[in-house]
């Protein structure tokens, strides 16, 4: 009779994996009690300012974890952009430059760009890479798919802010505007 007790009672508790989540479920309910003992009606305002705190540090750590890997690879290729634009802004100071060297210069711009760039997308690929083989085997669920594209969205806002700072000193350049 004791045995077919404690057995019983073993099958109520839950397994020792599912407890953490059990203890995390009860805390919450017991959160949302107590508060919305305490604040009543006005509960539902501050469930939508903590749902929007929660969302806020999540865009911010996700747009951290973006800014790793494009500053990664952007470290990267940091020497051969500033040595062309160095180069660039060089030749555009000295007082006695020839057409035939203006057109070097933009030869040299061009090709060093187009290097450059595939540098830069292919150490930022090689880094993402990495990381995405931890979530590589999971199934493509709705929370991937959105981790995955706001983690791209970040790193095309960095991207986009990278180019409007580096655009007006390429495009500044004696050989390129004329």
């Amino acid at each position: 009779m004791l045995n077919l007790l404690k057995e019983k009672l073993k099958n109520l508790l839950p397994a020792k994996e599912s407890l953490p989540r059990l203890v995390g479920a009860i805390a919450i309910a017991a959160v949302l009690s107590v508060g919305y003992f305490f604040l009543g009606s006005n509960m539902s305002e501050v469930l939508w300012i903590i749902t929007a705190v929660a969302f806020s540090i999540l865009f911010l750590l996700t747009f951290a974890y973006s800014a790793f890997f494009v500053f990664k690879s952007l470290i990267v290729v940091a020497a051969e952009i500033s040595l062309l634009i160095f180069l660039a802004q060089s030749y555009c100071a000295v007082p006695n430059r020839t057409v035939s060297g203006d057109d070097a210069l933009k030869v040299l711009l061009v090709v060093g760009l187009v290097y450059i760039t595939v540098a830069f997308f292919k150490s930022l690929f090689k880094a993402s890479e990495k990381q995405y083989k931890n979530i590589k085997h999971e199934k493509w669920s709705f929370e991937k798919t959105t981790i995955v594209g706001l983690i791209l969205f970040c790193a095309f806002i960095l991207l986009t802010q990278i180019y409007l700072v580096v655009n007006p000193i390429i495009l500044n350049l004696c050989v390129v505007n004329g």
